[in-house]
């Protein structure tokens, strides 16, 4: 990926963003350093007018040992995203061996070999102490991933391209592109394979869905893997998927999981990095996805539930918490700890609803738990995936004549307004309970928390943490 050479032809890069960003500098520093220090042909062209008092904004930059006749970029070599709009505007306009850096602290990024996330406004924020340096931190970034040119001139450059007075603050935010380029994110953190769980079950696609759960439940988790007579991957069902069997009307003892399992399943390899993976899962939701071998043979499941109970020297979703509190949120300031930011509208349902409409409510919210209350919004209970798996699919009673209050998790822990992501987070953890109603002071329902709703704040900032390097965490008192 990285080249030490001049370029045959040209090279191309466009560097992306919103006005504000420096994107337009950041242009300029790489150019000047390809063409006075490195000896290359550079043009550069920019976005003018309205586009650099933020909104969209670009600088592109054409270089090349031969004179450059066109500046115009067709197809990158190189693309810089430092905006969720930049990054869907250009991601398909990269050569196929292109190279794609985005801000991971800005952009949601599709998971692909040539990708290189890393945060820069964030580390700019948090680490550097300036946001407005986050495009100093992608320019050492750029030039490490590519070698267009070495630390010493980037220094030189940038020391002529910032306000003066600023050199010492820019020259840190430099090397901490440069440290992060010399092993990119996509390479850094703890592998898979230290935590994969052979407590999995397998069923074939002709096994019932009432069986599947029941072999689920027994073993104590939330997901059966459909696999063909060579224990190759044919697709999964998990609780929520028995929730979509009884909203759609099938009968969980004469349907099998073939015919309502997901076939497009997340699997991880055992090489590839924790962070990277808890991020993906809790960006869908999963809570436990198969791990496969290079001939798709099932060799375990990686379960977000399992990190939590492993002891380790290293970092674990435990210190994580931690590293949360000193670190903060860097989008939302110290607001980040109010569980505000992460609950959602209950679903508040009657106990006198029957299972299968409750179901039908739950699917089309596209949420696994309902909390029961009486009429004046006062929690009686919950109804989660997994009481609709143990208490009525398992006993084999009929949705459509079974009340939810018959069915319901009467023993309800709640979470007050003025608990933080921390409190709920090691409550959860601690207690086993994934789903808990979030109560004002009266005690009446505001909204509800779950466990994968705080996993991705916290999995997030564990991505973050494997990014840097042990001297770049900041401890509790920071």
């Amino acid at each position: 990926m990285k080249f030490t050479n001049r370029p045959d032809e040209r090279y191309e890069i466009r560097l992306s963003g919103t006005g504000g960003q420096g994107i337009i500098t950041a242009g300029m520093i790489i150019g000047e350093a390809c063409a006075f220090y490195a000896g290359l042909n550079t043009c550069m062209t920019q976005s003018y007018g309205p586009e650099a008092r933020g909104g969209a904004c670009r600088a592109e930059l054409v270089i090349s040992e031969e004179e450059v006749d066109a500046p115009k970029v067709n197809r990158a070599d190189m693309l810089l995203a430092m905006s969720q709009q930049a990054y869907d505007k250009f991601k398909d306009d990269v050569k196929e061996w292109g190279i794609v850096i985005v801000d991971s602290s800005l952009v949601n990024y599709d998971d692909a070999p040539n990708v290189f996330p890393f945060p820069f406004s964030s580390i700019a924020r948090q680490k550097v102490g300036f946001a407005v340096t986050a495009n100093i931190v992608a320019v050492g970034f750029i030039a490490g991933i590519t070698g267009i040119a070495n630390r010493e001139t980037m220094r030189k450059v940038v020391a002529r391209k910032v306000p003066p007075g600023t050199e010492k603050t820019n020259f840190k935010a430099l090397d901490f592109g440069f440290e992060a380029a010399q092993e990119p994110v996509a390479e850094a953190g703890i592998k898979v394979d230290q935590y994969i769980t052979d407590e999995i079950v397998t069923v074939g696609r002709d096994t019932l869905i009432k069986d599947a759960m029941n072999k689920a439940i027994e073993a104590e988790i939330e997901a059966v893997i459909v696999v063909d007579d060579e224990n190759r991957i044919e697709g999964i069902f998990t609780f929520f998927d028995c929730v979509r069997a009884v909203a759609k009307g099938y009968h969980a003892g004469e349907t099998t999981v073939g015919e309502l399992m997901i076939t497009d399943v997340l699997t991880s390899s055992p090489g590839e990095k924790l962070g990277r993976m808890l991020m993906r899962m809790a960006d869908h939701r999963y809570k436990n996805i198969p791990v496969i071998d290079d001939g798709k043979t099932l060799l375990g499941v990686l379960s977000s539930y399992d990190v939590q109970d492993t002891t380790r020297d290293e970092m674990d979703l435990k210190d994580a918490v931690d590293f949360i509190d000193a670190t903060r949120t860097l989008i939302t300031g110290g607001r980040w700890s109010s569980l505000k930011s992460v609950s959602r509208t209950a679903l508040k349902v009657s106990p006198d609803e029957t299972v299968d409409h409750v179901a039908k409510k739950m699917v089309q919210r596209k949420v696994d738990d309902a909390i029961v209350v009486d009429e004046n919004e006062m929690p009686l209970g919950i109804f989660t995936e997994k009481d609709l798996c143990k208490r009525v699919v398992s006993r084999g009673l009929l949705p459509e004549n079974t009340k939810i209050k018959k069915v319901m998790s009467k023993r309800l822990t709640a979470l007050d307004q003025t608990d933080n992501l921390t409190n709920a987070f090691n409550k959860m953890v601690q207690s086993n309970i994934h789903h808990m109603p979030l109560l004002n002071r009266n005690g009446r329902v505001v909204g509800s928390v779950s466990y994968a709703d705080i996993a991705k704040v916290i999995h997030s900032r564990f991505y973050l943490y494997e990014t840097m390097t042990s001297d770049q965490i900041p401890t509790l008192d920071d």
